[in-house]
């Protein structure tokens, strides 16, 4: 290499005074989103007012330029505003900006009021001709964990992370998200907050499976109930069933005072007063046509039978109905404690509600609402199978406008097809299969269906679905459900594919938007702040649909290429005019 060719020597040096940094598009480019948005309307429509000197419109300016600016806190918005001459010359009264603004603001407003201020901005932002929602459109439900660390931060609790598949500390938040194929927003959103026996379950599960405990071994509960002594969430009873269910592992409970209920079956060695071993099956009918005592407000009827374990004391053998004569479970317990006998039934019957019933029906409010108060057009709800529950879908299709689901299947999913019932993932050679195109690329798939029957939900078209690589190898198989018989194979795939939407929003509102950048301790904050990343990408899904320019780039171009461009400013009376650089004109055309 030749000495002209040589890499230049550098040398840094302290400047004398700070570098200005040039001014950036987004402080004007989001003040018109938020007029073409109504959202400075919207606000006076809800009583919103300004504080600490800065109108509300200014302080909306403000957290809507969190993503612009790639903060992770109010601290740094703060910072990144003030260091930007562009919000100087939009809003003026730079002196007044301050945390204590935005976290007062943060606090102020109720949940009902910041989830009426969504609905109203995705009805206003429909009035837009390319922006409105279609009836072949989707409503896509789903969940994400937001994790985070700090304890004190009010209302969390230590939940499951489906992706990572443990236990960590943060919130769940169900939301629904639209999407058509040529647009897509989030609806609204609620955050599922957990019972404190529900936090103190999900205590107990963590320290089980941080101790690597297999509750179906024999003694197990024993090293359970020692674990959770050592960690201090140990509960004041137990439910003991399985390989547990022995004399020894009850003993012990006695011996530490704790309380169990137990869930016997047949392989559990009963006994009566001689010592004769009791089938399983005929102590259950013997003890269903006793007299029960009737729970009248749990429209319960427990009917009970004296029973033993060899070497220990007397025991109620339990078998528990409501009053259309349905079984509801079979229990032992001491005999007598009526009180607290009935307390653990009832704990226990409540936690064998579909699981988490709770989220769904969180679900349920969010889609009535989307298409209540926001206008959604869409007939479609998409989600993945942990949401197939038949009440769940039931209560759905009652919605007004919603004309089908379309939901993953679990593959031991009982079904009946030809009169008989199966397992959902024995039928694949029973289905004749095509083969297509996924949305006119090159991507396989091998799609057919059959019409079976399931269990309080009726007919539904179960369509099975294998999608082939290159070489004609299938890399993934699934069996999709819609409960609409007559929507084609490839419409049901469709609809379900359309569901990743919503992934895809979780994804990006994580990484360019602050989902779970929030280092506030006060619930009401955390609430406002993804009321606002909710906001944001609604404003952005708006500007990338409205410009042609921008459809093909991501959400994080945009912010980095078309929000953030450089600009320089000329102020006139009652006016700003923004220069822009001819090559970004030339790309973007005039925001």
């Amino acid at each position: 290499m030749s000495r002209d060719q040589e890499l230049p020597k550098v040398r840094f040096v302290k400047s004398a005074e700070e570098i200005a940094s040039s001014p950036t598009g987004a402080p004007l480019i989001v003040s018109k989103w938020i007029r073409v948005l109504g959202i400075e309307k919207i606000a006076h429509e809800l009583s919103m007012e300004k504080h600490h000197g800065l109108e509300i419109e200014h302080l909306f300016l403000l957290i809507l330029l969190y993503s612009s600016y790639g903060v992770n806190s109010i601290k740094e918005l703060k910072e990144s505003a003030l260091k930007d001459k562009a919000i100087e010359d939009t809003i003026g009264l730079i002196d007044r900006i301050n945390e204590k603004a935005i976290y007062y603001f943060q606090n102020k407003y109720s949940e009902s009021t910041l989830q009426e201020f969504i609905e109203k901005a995705i009805e206003k932002a429909q009035q837009e001709k390319r922006f409105t929602s279609k009836r072949d459109g989707i409503i896509a439900l789903d969940d994400s964990t937001l994790t985070k660390t700090g304890k004190k931060m009010e209302e969390i609790a230590i939940v499951y992370d489906h992706c990572s598949g443990n236990y960590v500390l943060g919130y769940v938040l169900v939301s629904t998200f639209y999407y058509d194929g040529d647009k897509g927003y989030p609806i609204n959103f609620q955050f599922r907050l957990l019972s404190s026996e529900e936090k103190a379950e999900a205590e107990r599960k963590k320290v089980k499976d941080s101790s690597k405990i297999d509750l179906r071994k024999n003694g197990s509960l024993l090293k359970l109930v020692e674990a959770l002594q050592v960690s201090g969430c140990c509960p004041e009873w137990f439910f003991v069933s399985g390989t547990n269910l022995d004399v020894n592992t009850l003993q012990q409970l006695d011996k530490n005072k704790l309380c169990w209920l137990g869930r016997p079956n047949r392989k559990t060695k009963l006994i009566d007063r001689n010592g004769r071993r009791l089938k399983y099956d005929t102590l259950k009918e013997q003890t269903s046509r006793k007299n029960p005592q009737i729970l009248e407000g749990e429209g319960l009827y427990i009917r009970t039978k004296t029973v033993f374990l060899k070497e220990y004391e007397e025991l109620d053998f339990i078998v528990v109905s409501d009053a259309l004569g349905n079984e509801m479970g079979t229990y032992l317990h001491l005999k007598g404690h009526l009180r607290d006998r009935n307390m653990k039934i009832l704990e226990h019957l409540s936690t064998q509600e579909p699981k988490d019933s709770n989220k769904m029906k969180i679900g349920l409010a969010l889609i009535k609402r989307a298409k209540e108060q926001c206008k959604i057009k869409a007939e479609n709800i998409a989600f993945d199978s942990w949401y197939f529950v038949t009440w769940f879908i039931n209560e759905l299709l009652m919605i007004t406008g919603i004309t089908r689901v379309v939901s993953k299947l679990k593959t031991d999913q009982m079904v009946k097809y030809n009169e008989k019932s199966h397992r959902i993932d024995s039928l694949w050679d029973s289905v004749k299969f095509g083969r297509r195109n996924f949305n006119n690329t090159q991507t396989q798939i091998r799609i057919g269906s059959l019409i079976v029957e399931i269990e309080n939900l009726g007919k539904v078209k179960a369509v099975f679905v294998q999608e082939l690589d290159t070489c004609f190898r299938i890399k993934a198989e699934y069996i999709l459900v819609t409960t609409d018989v007559t929507l084609s194979n490839i419409k049901t795939f469709n609809i379900y594919k359309s569901r990743w939407s919503i992934e895809t929003f979780y994804r990006t509102a994580k990484q360019r938007f602050g989902l779970e950048s929030f280092h506030c301790q006060k619930f009401a904050s955390i609430f406002c702040h993804v009321t606002f990343v909710f906001l944001s990408y609604l404003m952005l899904a708006n500007i990338k649909n409205s410009n042609r320019k921008l459809s093909h780039m991501t959400f994080g171009e945009i912010i980095d290429q078309y929000l953030c461009c450089i600009i320089s400013i000329k102020k006139m009376k009652n006016l700003l005019i923004a220069y822009l650089s001819p090559g970004f004109v030339d790309s973007f055309g005039l925001p």
